[in-house]
């Protein structure tokens, strides 16, 4: 795709000019236009669904986040911000889940009304299985 010598001059001023959801998303269009951060490639997107360990499901599909670097994988969502690591996208995974059934029991056990509504939006994507 061919850019104008000035696309960084256009694009300043239309950040200047707007709202700041509107920069948000003109600043996601520019980094897809050049490749994320000019050299990294750009993170993958999957759903996890089904089966996640011994006694835990993912009930509602829930979207994460795959990134890799020369350190590892990381695995995470926006949906509560739970992360894992490994030095392979598998190992990333196994500790995302016991990230999040950590976070589930955590929420478990405080019985305060923001907590307990925390837990009830994470009940209907993860259920504890026999």
């Amino acid at each position: 795709m061919a850019t104008s010598p000035n696309m960084a001059d256009d694009l300043s001023s239309v950040f200047l000019e707007s709202t700041r959801s509107d920069r948000i998303s003109l600043e996601i269009k520019a980094a897809n236009l050049i490749g994320y951060d000019g050299y990294a490639p750009k993170p993958r997107e999957v759903y996890l669904f089904g089966k996640l360990e011994p006694g835990w499901q993912i009930t509602k599909p829930l979207l994460l986040t795959i990134d890799e670097d020369s350190n590892g994988s990381y695995i995470s969502d926006n949906e509560f911000h739970v992360y894992g690591y490994g030095k392979t996208k598998a190992e990333a995974l196994e500790d995302y889940g016991n990230s999040l059934v950590e976070y589930y029991q955590i929420l478990a056990v405080k019985n305060d009304g923001p907590t307990q509504a925390l837990l009830a939006h994470l009940q209907s994507f993860l259920l504890a299985t026999p």
